[in-house]
């Protein structure tokens, strides 16, 4: 509702590569949620040298949507980002899923101007801190 279909177009337009993701899990962690026994979502989080850490992507298809995935692979990475003892998550949000990460505890870092494929979408790059970890500095 955020978005041109040609800007949607744009971002939906990465095509499955199998070469792809064996490397990216190799560096990354990687989560899938199944239905029916097939994928039909993941997240992807990504550790900083600098003990922060990055949710890269965090999709869904609509027959996941509204099953409480998004919020439970959400609550699965902070407590494996907190485990590894990262300090703060920032991620780049779209417009549409901006509020789900707000009733998540990310508050709003800035704004963000995304090029994909020539198309300009607008973003918004958003932050959580752990409050044990922010107490500390």
């Amino acid at each position: 509702k955020d978005y041109r279909p040609d800007q949607i177009q744009a971002w939906a337009a990465f095509g499955f590569s199998p070469e792809h993701w064996p490397k990216t899990m190799v560096r990354d962690d990687v989560w899938v949620v199944e239905v029916g026994g097939k994928v039909e979502g993941f997240g992807h989080f990504r550790r900083h040298d600098q003990g922060n850490g990055e949710i890269c992507g965090l999709y869904f298809s609509p027959r996941a949507q509204g099953l409480g995935a998004g919020k439970a692979m959400l609550e699965e990475i902070q407590a494996h980002a907190r485990d590894k003892g990262i300090r703060f998550i920032v991620l780049t949000s779209t417009k549409t899923a901006c509020e789900f990460y707000l009733r998540h505890g990310f508050s709003v870092h800035s704004d963000a101007l995304l090029e994909i494929r020539g198309q300009a979408l607008e973003c918004i790059r958003m932050k959580v801190c752990f409050a044990d970890e922010a107490t500390k500095s």
